[in-house]
C-alpha cells in the first residue's frame, strides 16, 4: 500500500516501490504542494536520492535508477544526493 506523509510543504505520496533481488529498495515519491518528484535508492552498497526529476522522466528514473543517476552526474545537474 502506498505511503503518504504530510509535511509542512504538502503531502509526499509514494508513487511506486519495488524491492530488488539483493534486498534493496527503489521508491518514487511526489510532493503534492511543490510537485517535485524524488527517487530514493537504498541497498547494501548504495544509498542515494535523486530530486527534481522532470515528470516525463519519472518512469525512466524508476525503471533504470543507476542509468538515470549516471546521466544526472554527467550533465552536471545538482539533484543527486548521497543519503546520510
Amino acid at each position: 500500500m502506498p505511503v503518504n506523509t504530510r509535511t509542512s510543504n504538502g503531502v509526499i505520496r509514494e508513487l511506486a516501490l519495488r524491492h530488488t533481488q539483493g534486498g534493496g529498495t527503489v521508491a518514487l515519491y511526489w510532493n503534492s504542494e511543490t510537485e517535485e518528484i524524488t527517487l530514493k535508492v537504498k541497498n547494501a552498497t548504495d544509498d542515494f536520492i535523486l530530486s527534481g526529476i522532470p515528470k516525463d522522466s519519472a518512469l525512466d528514473a524508476w525503471n533504470h535508477p543507476y542509468a538515470y543517476a549516471d546521466h544526472v552526474l554527467k550533465t552536471g545537474r545538482e539533484h543527486f544526493h548521497a543519503a546520510a
